[in-house]
């Protein structure tokens, strides 16, 4: 192999084809980079990227602590997350329910005269348990 010296006009053209192919190279980095994957302006426009966790909730709405009820037949209502075994224990009764599809559930129970502590126990999938304790107070006569 014999080795001459390039022309100027070679080697001209050498190094600008060189300086040509590394703007392009670097403007097409920047087109991946900064224009194709470019962050939304209001990126939770859409709503949240993902769920809130949800932990073990129990809200008893009915009836209020430390009642005063003249009917024996109460009717509890009360809201936690949906498709979970609910204990309500009382003096006289002890039942198992499932919340509703929504959360929601309700239960009829049956008071003895004078105080009743009313035991509402929530059970999670996972071995959670929460419990709200009410005391209603049934009288006979009405004052």
């Amino acid at each position: 192999m014999v080795n001459r010296p390039l022309s100027p006009k070679v080697f001209i053209i050498s190094q600008l084809l060189i300086l040509l192919l590394g703007i392009a190279f670097i403007s097409g980095l920047y087109y991946l980079l900064n224009v194709q994957y470019q962050a939304s302006p209001q990126p939770f426009l859409a709503g949240p990227i993902t769920n809130t966790p949800k932990s073990l909730s129990l809200e008893v709405t009915s009836p209020s602590n430390d009642s005063l009820v003249f009917k024996s037949n109460l009717l509890l209502n009360g809201e936690t997350l949906p498709n979970l075994k609910i204990l309500i224990s009382s003096d006289k009764t002890d039942q198992i329910i499932t919340s509703s599809p929504n959360g929601s559930f309700s239960s009829s129970l049956t008071l003895n005269e004078g105080l009743n502590k009313i035991y509402i126990t929530v059970f999670s999938a996972t071995g959670e348990e929460k419990t709200v304790i009410k005391n209603v107070y049934y009288s006979m006569e009405q004052i």
